[in-house]
């Protein structure tokens, strides 16, 4: 099973399933993705974007969860069924790939996904932005924007339980 970034939707083929927040029944063309299940079996997914610059899509084949990332909006989709199953943010714009979890960020949360899901989310750690740095000794290293002091401040999360390190 794999996922290909499409450029459009397509002019042929099945129709594609569009994948937008509940009460949103009309939107144009999105994030486009082809679930290609084997050689002669696909599948193709239009996902409402958000106000985020972030494109990406992560596949976790063993659990059938496709993780899609839409200029921001966050879709949870189960592949099999070609079900949204939730909505996280509408504003990601960072990521870091680790031990197969997706840690991301948006303008004031970091979310943990893994091959089950939502692992964890911090909640209003940061107020205008994030910036994920790297992974070291299972810490999360990032910068968070304080428009207050109108600097940015070191932040260290804890990668099992998405705790704020000190």
């Amino acid at each position: 099973m794999t996922i290909e970034q499409l450029k459009g939707l397509p002019a042929y083929g099945p129709m594609y399933i569009p994948f937008a927040p509940e009460g949103v029944s009309h939107f144009s063309e999105g994030f486009v993705l082809k679930i290609n299940i084997d050689e002669n079996n696909y599948w193709v997914a239009n996902f409402r974007n958000g106000y985020g610059k972030l494109k990406f899509a992560k596949l976790y084949e063993e659990t059938n969860l496709l993780f899609a990332i839409a200029q921001g909006s966050i879709y949870e989709v189960d592949i099999e069924e070609k079900r949204l199953k939730n909505i996280y943010s509408s504003s990601a714009e960072e990521y870091i790939e680790y031990n197969n979890q997706v840690f991301i960020g948006d303008w004031s949360d970091i979310y943990c996904f893994n091959k089950n899901g939502l692992k964890w989310r911090t909640e209003n750690i940061g107020i205008d932005g994030i910036i994920l740095e790297n992974i070291t000794d299972n810490t999360l290293y990032g910068q968070i924007y304080d428009p207050m002091r109108e600097k940015w401040n070191t932040v260290k999360i804890n990668i099992d339980n998405g705790a704020k390190e000190t």
